[in-house]
């Protein structure tokens, strides 16, 4: 795996890390458009960081193998969450609204949180267990590229069809 970075922004500050955490650290937060890079605390696992976003209020979520961490205060302290029972890679991070998160793995499907990653629901269905990316609508709509093509979560229906058949 090579050691593509990740960047993320909010509304005031934008986040790069590296891949790998094999050394420290690896997070970096910056507060004036990237002049200035500070690294931040972030726990240290030891395993590739595959995913990583920020909330539009400032929570920061980055997924390694098979952990999930937040932090609620731009970095400074750290919660590690495990959001499924399968040992999997945590592909991808999308946040939406104040509190709600979703998570793509390679191997348990699409999960979905309303608490900050507090609690998980899978959502589609079982029909797919690898998601590469997922894309927010401004209802809350969820698109997911899988391993079975792009799928598509209606939230009015609580229900996950592929893109093809909407």
């Amino acid at each position: 795996m090579s050691d593509q970075p990740l960047i993320v922004a909010d509304n005031e500050r934008i986040f790069i890390s590296k891949q790998s955490t094999s050394s420290d650290p690896f997070l970096y937060e910056s507060l004036d458009t990237g002049f200035v890079w500070d690294a931040l605390p972030a726990p240290n696992d030891g395993e590739y960081i595959y995913s990583l976003n920020v909330s539009s209020d400032g929570i920061i979520y980055y997924g390694t193998y098979p952990a999930l961490y937040r932090s609620d205060d731009h970095g400074s302290t750290w919660t590690m969450l495990i959001p499924t029972r399968k040992t999997v890679q945590l592909s991808a991070i999308k946040t939406f609204g104040s509190s709600s998160v979703c998570l793509g793995t390679k191997g348990a499907g699409l999960l979905q949180s309303s608490d900050k990653g507090d609690s998980w629901i899978r959502i589609d269905g079982n029909n797919f267990d690898l998601v590469t990316a997922i894309g927010i609508d401004s209802k809350g709509n969820i698109a997911a590229g899988t391993n079975r093509g792009l799928w598509f979560y209606d939230i009015d229906i609580s229900q996950c069809t592929p893109w093809n058949r909407r």
